[in-house]
């Protein structure tokens, strides 16, 4: 699946696609987890590439708060991979989310 840096996210597409990975260096796992995690917050907020605004989306967000920690690109393993406090981030988001419905 290729995703356009203007499109939303469909972070359902990626989980349960039928990709073998098994060619993909831990780099490149590195990689597509900070781009995952770069993406789904933008569009969770309705932020596209360049900062144009999009429609706010929610299955980006729902991933955001997923407690799924085994899929091998849910937030919290593409978080831990980065070495970012999962916690922490959804902390950062709700306190955003908050501050732009104001």
């Amino acid at each position: 699946m290729i995703v356009s840096l203007d499109s939303q996210l469909d972070i359902s597409e990626l989980e349960n696609s039928k990709v073998d990975w098994s060619e993909t260096s831990q780099d490149g796992f590195s990689l597509i987890r900070e781009n995952l995690l770069i993406k789904s917050v933008r569009s969770a907020f309705g932020v596209g590439f360049n900062g144009r605004k999009l429609k706010p989306d929610n299955k980006a967000l729902a991933w955001v708060f997923s407690e799924d920690e085994k899929l091998p690109f849910s937030f919290v393993r593409c978080c831990n991979e980065l070495g970012v406090d999962p916690e922490k981030m959804r902390g950062i988001i709700v306190w955003y989310t908050n501050r732009i419905k104001r």
